[in-house]
């Protein structure tokens, strides 16, 4: 039996992907789902963002294959900022050992694209 995603309350998620499409999809997805999103197309873009809104922001969507930054300057440049980010890596192309070492680095949890709601 399928669980419902949980509802959010109005919290600020900021998406970072650079593929628009799934900007977009995951933006409306967690909108639905009672989230509000902002979303950024690469890591200068997420950091300027974060750093903005970092007292709303409840936790980032990272895609680990970014265009200017890598994931791993974004991910310290965001812990810089607040150690307590709480980030969420996704990815179609991750190996376990990319995984494994983000894991390290305040990230939260790892979603595997292309991932549904209820994940």
């Amino acid at each position: 039996m399928k669980t419902a995603p949980p509802l959010g309350h109005g919290e600020l998620i900021l998406v970072v992907d650079d593929e628009v499409a799934i900007q977009e999809i995951t933006k409306v997805t967690l909108e639905t789902y009672g989230y509000r999103a902002i979303t950024a197309n690469d890591g200068i873009e997420a950091i300027a963002l974060y750093a903005e809104h970092k007292q709303e922001i409840a936790f980032v969507l990272l895609d680990m294959m970014m265009p200017l930054l890598d994931s791993e300057t974004i991910i310290r440049t965001l812990c810089q900022l607040n150690p307590q980010v709480q980030i969420i890596a996704m990815s179609g192309l991750a190996t376990n050992e990319m995984v494994r070492k983000t894991m390290g680095e305040g990230v939260r949890g790892f979603l595997a694209k292309p991932f549904t709601a209820e994940e």
